[in-house]
Parts: structure tokens; sequence; C-alpha cells
């Protein structure tokens, strides 16, 4: 009895978006009901908001484990997984959300970010475009949606998409991000900057943003929009938040901006030996090599244009 009070006061939390309470009152319910796939799924998932990752796969991997047909679950795991790069484990679950219906919206908006992130252009857009379809009201496949539309070089449908995002939440941050990367993908940099920007100014912290400035300033094609200093010192800010291979790269590029040739070879060797065996490996890796390639040449590092031709399919593609 004490168990299952304890799981709805915990699933009344995490819908007020009380995560901590959540898990609290689940750590004491969970050894009570331990064949209760929901109390799993509940404390997973409000771990999935703390942003404890590997501890809401576990929840959500033993959750399955008794809930095999639960295809919610699969999307849940789907985009944590998606969250910690494990690509393949994520469009892996979001295949099994489909598989039991292929009418979920999210499931393709999570496989269509997935593959966005794997540089598959052509079946990311499928993914998206399928997601915007069967829930054209939501402005969250539209959000996904356009700075991929930009990248495959479709600017002002791109700018379309996250502007109705905006429309409905015009101080998000993560909206003003998105819009900020098309700008980007137009080379638009004044622009990009601007967003940019206003969403650091709302989420100051923030390594993404931080990041994403640093390297308008460092890599942007239009010379009155490079910064090296300010670039530096946004970068630094990025990998003192989150060290990692993108933030890295990003130092490099600010280093090499700034005349700082040496120290950009060093950031960028440091940032190529931290790349994991994970899903996303052969990318980064690609990516961080061609930039070291230039650094040692003396060359600095510059923003790439979008690429039209990136997002054809295949004719084994095939929308699920």
């Amino acid at each position: 009895m004490l168990g299952e009070l304890l799981r709805v006061r915990a699933n009344a939390n995490f819908e007020l978006d009380r995560a901590s309470e959540a898990i609290a009152d689940l750590d004491i319910a969970i050894p009570l009901l331990p064949e209760d796939w929901c109390a799993y799924v509940i404390r997973g998932g409000a771990k999935v908001g703390l942003d404890l990752m590997d501890e809401a796969i576990c929840d959500l991997d033993k959750a399955l484990s008794l809930k095999p047909d639960e295809p919610s679950i699969y999307l849940t795991r789907g985009f944590a997984n998606l969250s910690v790069s494990r690509i393949d484990s994520a469009i892996t679950d979001f295949n099994e959300t489909l598989r039991f219906s292929h009418e979920v919206a999210l499931a393709y908006m999570g496989r269509g970010t997935a593959y966005f992130a794997a540089e598959e252009f052509g079946r990311a857009r499928r993914d998206l475009d399928e997601a915007v379809r069967l829930d054209p009201s939501s402005i969250l496949p539209r959000s996904m949606r356009g700075p991929l539309r930009a990248k495959l070089g479709d600017i002002a449908g791109g700018l379309e998409d996250v502007e109705r995002a905006l429309k409905s939440q015009p101080k998000s941050p993560v909206f003003l991000y998105a819009r900020a990367t098309i700008h980007k993908y137009g080379g638009n940099y004044a622009a990009a900057i601007e967003d940019m920007s206003t969403a650091l100014e709302l989420q100051p912290d923030d390594p993404d943003y931080l990041n994403g400035l640093a390297w308008i300033f460092a890599t942007a094609t239009v010379d009155r929009c490079r910064d090296g200093a300010r670039a530096v010192q946004l970068a630094e800010a990025a990998v003192a938040r989150r060290e990692s291979p993108e933030t890295l790269d990003t130092l490099a590029a600010a280093f090499a901006e700034a005349g700082r040739f040496q120290d950009a070879i060093a950031t960028e060797k440091r940032a190529i030996g931290q790349i994991d065996d994970g899903d996303l490996a052969d990318v980064v890796k690609r990516r961080l090599k061609s930039h070291l390639a230039r650094l040692e040449d003396s060359l600095p590092i510059r923003d790439d244009p979008p690429d039209p031709a990136a997002g054809r399919l295949g004719p084994w593609d095939r929308l699920v």
C-alpha cells in the first residue's frame, strides 16, 4: 500500500516538473514494488529531466524487461539514448516504437534528429517531414526540421519552420539558437550573432550557446563578423562547463582566428584524443582531422556552406 501511494505521489510530482521529489519517492517505492514497470518508467523519465541519462536508461531497461510490449518506454529510452549520442541505440528504439504504430510523430522526430546527427541528411529530412505531417500543429518537429532544411540549402523554408516556433515562444533560447543556426547556414552571420547572443543572455551558462557563438566569431566567412579574442573567451567558457571534442574543436578554431596556431594544433589533437568509440566517432573524427590538417598548414578553420545534394535519398530508403 505504501509503495503504491508513493508511486502515485511521485507521478504527480513528475507531472509538476518536480523531478527530484519524484525520484526520492520512487527510491523508497521501487523496493516495495519490484515488478511495477510504471514505477521504473516514472523514475527514468524524472532522471531524463535531470540529465541523469545513464541512470535513466538503466531504469528504462528494467521497465522494458518487465513490459517489453510497451512502445512508450522505447520512445522515452530513444530520446535518452539520443541525448548521450548513442545514435544506433536511439534509432533502434524509435524503430521499435514505430513497429507498434506508424503514426507516432515523436518517434519520427527523434529518429530524424538521430539521422541528422549522423549526417544522414536525406533520411533525416524524410522522417522530420513525416513528423510534421502527422502533427502539423506541433512546433517541436518544425523547430528540428528548420535547421536541417537550411543545412540542405533551403534557407527560406528553414526560417519559415523556426519562425512558426518562435511565434509561439518568442523568448525560447532553443528556438533562437535554431534560427541562429539557419542564419549561419545562409551566411547571415550578423543575424546569427544577434540570435545566439540573445539565447546566451537567457541562459548565460549553457555550453551549447557559448560554443555556438564562439564558433561563429571564430569561423564566419564574413571578415567583419569574426572576432578571435571574443571567440577564445567564449570557447574557453564553454570548455570549462563541458569539455568535449566539440567544444575543444571550437576552442582550436578560436585560437587559430586569434593567430595562436600552436595552441590551436595542441587543442585540436586533444579534441581528437577525446573521441570515444561511440556511434558518431567516424563522423566527428573525419571532421576534426580535416580541421587539424588546416591548422597544421597555418590555415584558419572556416564555416561550411549548405549542401543541397546531401539530402538526396537512395532508392533503398523507405519511411519505416
